[in-house]
């Protein structure tokens, strides 16, 4: 479903999984905690969001019991049940665990494929054409920018300097923080 809801870009389904992983791991822990500080709006703020990414990554289970903690923090105010919290958190850590387990395999898949290894030459006429791209991606506040440092990432050394800092210029995509992703950028070494 939630493949579906991106048209099939399985990359982009990967961006949305890893960010909901970043962004939704502790959610539970800060519904409860603006719940026990009677801040209402907040943690029905909180309920709707995870409902919705979790429509949107096709994560119906979590969806479902989303809709009804939201429904019932705004019926009951702070008197939610603890079988609802519990419902939450179960069904978050099927989908937590599910989104591990596949960024596992799929580490294992690309460490399976030969990359770049010690000594094999870079093609760097390739990678400042990727980087360029990248950075005019970047200015624009553009996400396709992700679809480029994956590229960039297949002739790199997995480990390797660049390939680290790409990963936190990518990191700094996931959260909408250009800006940050063209500093970090400035840094990469080929």
């Amino acid at each position: 479903a939630g493949l579906s809801r991106v048209g099939g870009n399985t990359k982009l389904y990967r961006n949305l999984l890893n960010k909901f992983a970043q962004n939704q791991g502790s959610a539970l822990k800060e519904i409860k905690a603006a719940l026990q500080n009677n801040d209402i709006e907040l943690a029905e703020r909180l309920a709707h969001t995870i409902k919705g990414v979790a429509g949107n990554i096709g994560a119906m289970g979590l969806h479902s019991a989303a809709r009804d903690l939201e429904s019932e923090i705004r019926e009951k105010q702070a008197r939610v049940s603890a079988s609802t919290l519990a419902l939450i958190q179960s069904n978050l850590d099927i989908v937590l665990d599910s989104i591990r387990e596949t960024a596992n395999k799929l580490q294992r898949k690309k460490s399976a494929k030969s990359a770049p290894g010690q000594g094999e030459s870079i093609d760097r006429a390739a990678v400042e054409r990727l980087l360029r791209e990248l950075t005019e991606l970047l200015e624009d506040d553009d996400t396709d920018a992700v679809n480029t440092i994956e590229k960039l990432k297949e002739h790199l050394q997995e480990g390797s300097d660049g390939w680290t800092a790409l990963s936190g210029v990518e990191k700094a995509v996931g959260q909408y923080d250009f800006e940050k992703a063209l500093e970090l950028l400035e840094r990469v070494t080929i």
